[in-house]
């Protein structure tokens, strides 16, 4: 059948096969265009047959030459690096108990991280690992990076540091972490028996009474959690020390401590158990750090106050003596042009360089008067 031009049915259609496009010397319209051949075709060479052309792979938009032993295509080094990536993916998916769907995102964004270059002059181990935390976090799993650390026996600082340059490579935004979701997990991990249920709303109700007053801005997630589990626990009369918190979220005493002194700084804090679960305030707080800020500038208003009055009350405590030495010193040097500089009676001739100088010198004076007192 013969191949007609859809915009004016012109049969006269120029079709070549090296460029793999079809034009209309009719109206010029470009029929086809990139086009693939399917067959395989093969050349004569001196160490035997060549496949003709280039082969282009599912996940690849740019061709890859085929070359092999008497035309046997070999597999593509890309391929290889995705399906290695890919196994090492499932591995450590299995360890941490990570569900498929946060698999197949990390997979691809090992695959943009292969395609862009990024895993040159980095671990392979590293990048599949930082792929995987990136895919957790973007789906709000319960998996902290400490998590993978401990599973691959990886530093945690160089998986840090990967995490940090993909993400920004990639410009991949990720979300930040909601404390509320480690409650279900380090409560399971404290075994509250029976309560665990109570305890994890609690739990949950203080983490977002900690939020209102940001209080977990700039935080560690896992140290709100804490905090809030051990207050949960301690409402329900179960013992648990702020070591026992420690060992499961994995921050040290200073932050749990002062996380609790936080809270309690607020007006939440001063609530009872009863008064807290069925009030809800509407008022929020300053951010901690804020208020650290403003007492500390309070404090130093305060000092510089105290000190303008203990030298205001040093000066006027040495005023007497200060009049019977500068009369004693016009006493005994009655002539002398030195003591007339330091008693202010030259400075009556209208000479500016000699007043100058008995201002000098009588602060002095009373430098020395006040350090001896002192």
């Amino acid at each position: 059948m013969t191949r007609t031009c859809p915009f004016c049915n012109s049969s006269e259609i120029e079709e070549d096969a090296g460029r793999g496009d079809a034009i209309c010397t009719g109206c010029g319209a470009v029929l086809e265009e990139s086009n693939i051949i399917s067959d395989v075709q093969f050349q004569e060479r001196g160490g035997g047959q060549e496949v003709i052309g280039q082969f282009v792979s599912r996940d690849r938009a740019q061709p890859t030459c085929l070359g092999g032993i008497n035309g046997l295509p070999r597999t593509e080094s890309r391929e290889t690096t995705f399906q290695r990536g890919r196994k090492r993916l499932q591995e450590v998916a299995n360890q941490l108990r990570i569900n498929q769907h946060c698999v197949e995102l990390a997979f691809g964004f090992f695959k943009m991280c292969v395609t862009k270059k990024l895993t040159r002059g980095r671990l392979r181990s590293h990048v599949v690992v930082a792929c995987l935390y990136m895919a957790c976090r973007s789906e709000n799993t319960s998996h902290l990076l400490l998590d993978f650390s401990d599973a691959t026996q990886i530093n945690i600082f160089d998986l840090g540091r990967t995490l940090g340059f993909l993400s920004r490579s990639l410009f991949i935004k990720l979300p930040p972490t909601d404390p509320c979701i480690y409650v279900l997990r380090f409560s399971a991990m404290l075994d509250f028996g029976d309560k665990q249920k109570e305890i994890a709303l609690l739990a949950t109700r203080i983490i977002q009474r900690m939020k209102r007053d940001w209080m977990s801005t700039g935080r560690r997630p896992t140290g709100i959690c804490g905090a809030a589990l051990l207050l949960a626990s301690r409402a329900f009369n179960l013992n648990r020390s702020v070591a026992d918190i420690v060992n499961i979220v994995h921050v040290s005493h200073g932050v749990v401590k002062r996380r609790l002194d936080e809270f309690a700084n607020t007006p939440s804090g001063l609530l009872t158990i009863d008064e807290f679960n069925n009030v809800d305030l509407e008022e929020s707080e300053d951010p901690p750090a804020f208020q650290e800020s403003k007492k500390r500038m309070i404090e130093e208003e305060k000092r510089k106050r105290d000190e303008e009055k203990a030298a205001d009350s040093a000066v006027n405590e040495f005023e007497p003596l200060r009049r019977e030495f500068e009369v004693e010193l016009q006493k005994r040097l009655k002539n002398s042009p030195y003591a007339k500089m330091i008693v202010g009676n030259i400075a009556d001739q209208g000479v500016p360089e000699l007043s100058k100088a008995s201002c000098i010198l009588r602060d002095e004076m009373m430098d020395t008067v006040f350090e001896l007192a002192c």
